[in-house]
């Protein structure tokens, strides 16, 4: 059958842009929520939707992710980059890709300074959906955007992300740097004053410290305060 001249013109108006499924719009919206996302942590996410091209359900190949965030690249949505030599690369939004999706984020780019502790908060959440604990994950990054700044202001420490569940809002806090003692334990009363439990996921380096924190509590402060050890420190992870 003959093409038309509007089908045609259709066709090259069409012809090289990047078209996003359902699967990429979500992806790239929790990327956006967690500023960075190591390579290997964007294909366990795409594994989630793995599509029926998969050999495994719940899986897929680190080519396949790669493959997926090309097209992101070529959409201008999103930047990949390695940063370092022993670890894979890390994915982000572009400026474009933040307008795009109407994001009300600043525009950010990984810092060395600050891969370890994204990595972490990172498996924390894909830990936390695997667990299917149900609610509803807001990050540190969407709680900056939403607030509104006065000089002179003084804020409430922010924690790494808020789940909000049936049973009320729980405070996420990664714990990568020991604190000194009254710092630590004033952080953890405020944040165990401000929301119903606080759960913190800690290294090796922080756990004791964490703990020791905890029973300087109140009980009944003490008793909506959860220490766990981060997924992020299990096998090659970071930390």
């Amino acid at each position: 059958m003959t093409q038309t001249k509007a089908q045609e013109r259709k066709e090259r108006s069409d012809k090289g842009r990047v078209q996003l499924t359902d699967r990429d719009q979500w992806a790239l919206r929790w990327v956006a929520q967690q500023y960075a996302v190591r390579l290997d942590q964007v294909q366990n996410l795409l594994g989630r939707e793995a599509g029926r091209g998969a050999k495994e359900e719940g899986m897929i190949s680190e080519n396949a992710a790669r493959l997926v965030v090309n097209r992101w690249k070529r959409a201008k949505l999103a930047e990949y980059r390695k940063i370092t030599v022993e670890d894979p690369g890390w994915v982000w939004m572009t400026a474009h890709g933040l307008q795009e999706f109407a994001l009300p984020y600043k525009m950010y780019e990984p810092s060395l300074a600050k891969l370890d502790h994204l990595f972490h908060v990172n498996e924390v959440r894909l830990m936390l959906e695997d667990e299917r604990l149900g609610g509803t994950w807001r990050s540190e990054r969407a709680m900056r955007a939403g607030m509104t700044y006065t000089k002179g202001d003084t804020f409430p420490h922010l924690p790494d992300a808020v789940l909000t569940t049936a049973e009320g809002p729980i405070a996420i806090e990664v714990e990568l740097t020991p604190k000194k003692p009254a710092d630590l334990l004033a952080i953890v009363q405020e944040l165990a004053q401000t929301y119903d439990q606080v759960w913190y996921f800690t290294t090796d380096e922080t756990h004791n410290g964490l703990l020791a924190a905890k029973r300087r509590l109140e009980q009944e402060v003490a008793e909506r305060v959860v220490v766990r050890r981060s997924p992020g420190c299990d096998g090659d992870g970071m930390g």
